[in-house]
């Protein structure tokens, strides 16, 4: 989907039950976010579909979903592989406590000398912690964990990451 000012934020993973519910996997580390969103957007034969929240439960790492106007397993077998996207401005603001990636991405990484060393190309999510792709000015990339020991500083208004180097990079 390529409507500007919207991100994606869960995939519709099958149907549950016979009521029109769905199964929804975030596509956020923010999982608890999804229950705040009043509304989500959805590219439903290739046109932009709003579609209202009725109702959310949430079950471990995944939600389910009543959404307005879709009471049969029909109408919920419809937006299967769908995915949900909100407005850009009604994001929930995580900056204390992390960051969305698309955020971060694009990023130039500096030394603690304040000396250039590259651009974030994306964070990966790791079974311990993520971790920051950072394209050097070389060419080369390298895999920084995303711990306090190695990603220093994030300044988004500054667009820019201070990181320490692992030994041997």
């Amino acid at each position: 989907m390529r409507y500007r000012g919207l991100v994606c934020v869960g995939k519709v993973k099958k149907t549950f039950g016979k009521k029109g519910e769905v199964v929804v996997i975030p596509e956020t580390p923010y999982l608890e976010s999804l229950k705040k969103y009043k509304y989500f957007y959805i590219e439903y034969k290739s046109e932009k579909r709003k579609l209202k929240i009725q109702k959310v439960k949430f079950c471990g790492r995944r939600f389910i979903f009543k959404f307005e106007n879709i009471d049969s397993i029909e109408k919920a077998r419809a937006i299967e592989g769908h995915y949900l996207f909100v407005e850009r401005e009604n994001l929930i603001d995580f900056e204390k406590e992390g960051y969305y990636i698309f955020d971060l991405e694009g990023l130039n990484v500096f030394n603690e000398n304040d000396e250039k060393i590259g651009i974030l190309e994306t964070v990966v999510k790791g079974k311990v912690y993520d971790y920051f792709i950072v394209k050097l000015k070389n060419g080369k990339e390298i895999f920084l964990p995303g711990v306090k020991k190695y990603i220093k500083k994030i300044d988004l208004q500054k667009e820019k990451i201070i990181a320490s180097l692992p030994e041997g990079l």
